[in-house]
């Protein structure tokens, strides 16, 4: 298990992602705004068990892969 840090370096830290690292973003909309589909990085995350840390709360992907589904979210 490796902690990584998102700053804007997604395509980057795509290749580096380890199954159950842990991925540290400072917001969900700083980590959506690249050209990067969040969703997308979403599902990425969650096929490799991926935990993502937002300011000191670590989410496990059976948490996360339920935001896109919510109809309420904005950007």
């Amino acid at each position: 298990m490796c902690v990584r840090r998102y700053e804007d370096n997604w395509g980057e830290l795509k290749g580096k992602l380890m199954e159950r690292d842990v991925l540290e973003v400072l917001s969900f909309s700083a980590f959506a705004q690249d050209e990067s589909d969040l969703e997308e990085k979403l599902r990425y995350c969650g096929e490799k068990d991926i935990h993502i840390q937002v300011k000191d709360a670590r989410i496990t992907p059976d948490v996360y892969l339920e935001f896109p589904k919510q109809k309420d979210i904005k950007k």
